[in-house]
């Protein structure tokens, strides 16, 4: 959308734009990359410019159901190339796109912790409005959804939080 530059208010706009938007998927060993017209989703997606206008378009209904169908898709990438199963990461994976996942994790932090690792990464965006502003939105708001595993990741390196995750993984799979 910024690269046309469409404002998200201009709903005429955005709807031409998802029309000839062509979203791909490129797998490479084990890992999967989106793919926009062709070329490959890179940093640009966690750029400033696009945190500061994610919340809006993501606020769209148009939009959110024209991601859903691609990421509701990725299963079947995943399945087509033998893999077992799939592991995804984003605000509403597990309540809109698998809520019937069998894992669910909800990862969280104290907002200045997470300007401290945007900005080791490199990055910043304004995260206490991008979360007021997800957790307000009519359609599929910013939340833990039931039956999924909550994470305060604050206090705990990545490593930690991946051990946690497949603890509770290794829990589950052992007493199902």
């Amino acid at each position: 959308m910024l690269r046309r530059r469409v404002d998200a208010r201009d709903l005429a706009a955005v709807n031409a734009a998802l029309a000839e938007i062509r979203l791909g998927t490129r797998v490479e060993g084990r890992s999967a990359r989106m793919e926009i017209g062709g070329r490959v989703a890179g940093d640009e997606i966690r750029s400033r410019e696009v945190n500061d206008h994610v919340s809006h378009f993501a606020a769209i209904p148009e939009v959110r159901t024209a991601l859903l169908a691609y990421q509701r898709g990725q299963a079947d990438v995943a399945r087509s190339r033998g893999f077992r199963g799939l592991v995804m990461e984003g605000r509403d994976i597990g309540s809109v796109i698998f809520p019937a996942a069998d894992f669910r994790f909800f990862l969280h932090a104290d907002p200045d912790e997470r300007a401290r690792r945007r900005a080791r990464e490199g990055q910043q965006d304004s995260i206490v409005e991008r979360d007021r502003l997800d957790s307000s939105r009519k359609t599929a708001p910013l939340a833990c959804p039931p039956g999924a595993e909550s994470i305060d990741t604050t206090h705990q390196t990545l490593e930690e939080v991946v051990e946690k995750m497949a603890a509770a993984i290794a829990l589950r799979l052992r007493d199902p």
